[in-house]
């Protein structure tokens, strides 16, 4: 497993889902994040 290093500052994660709909969802209306660009299989997130 990778560690993480807590000094570096992060940019972008990309975390494979199963359910872009349900995605959507919990990143938006659960985490509260803006959705970003978007294609069809793929969407950003961010806050």
């Amino acid at each position: 497993m990778t560690t993480i290093d807590p000094r570096i500052s992060r940019f972008h994660l990309a975390m494979p889902v199963d359910d872009l709909d349900a995605a959507r969802h919990f990143y938006g209306e659960v985490l509260g994040l803006e959705q970003g660009r978007s294609a069809k299989s793929w969407v950003d997130s961010g806050g």
